[in-house]
């Protein structure tokens, strides 16, 4: 990425995460559009973030979660354990008994 005096990649990644979110102002939006004029390297970076956004979401959509088979997934390794002696803390000894 071309160097923007600017716009550091800490701050430029926070922008372009403003931008996908709709939470840019005018003025972030200005200041993106001229980083990503600013070199067709910034260009094809935010392109890149934009499709890997875009397509993120689109996969987040289309998934369904199955509670139920995800528990009989999980279920049988929750009690694979092997239970430990509880100890009686009232047997214990008292140190201040001596």
């Amino acid at each position: 990425m071309e160097t923007n005096p600017f716009l550091n990649d800490d701050a430029i990644g926070s922008l372009i995460a403003k931008v996908f979110a709709n939470e840019a102002n005018e003025s972030e939006m200005a200041s993106l559009r001229s980083w990503r004029q600013a070199s067709a390297e910034n260009e094809s970076y935010f392109i890149i973030l934009k499709q890997i956004f875009e397509e993120s979401a689109l996969a987040k959509e289309n998934y369904t979660y199955n509670v139920d088979e995800a528990w009989k997934k999980v279920k049988p390794s929750l009690f694979l354990f092997v239970p430990c002696r509880r100890r009686n803390i009232n047997r214990l000894p008292n140190p201040s008994l001596g």
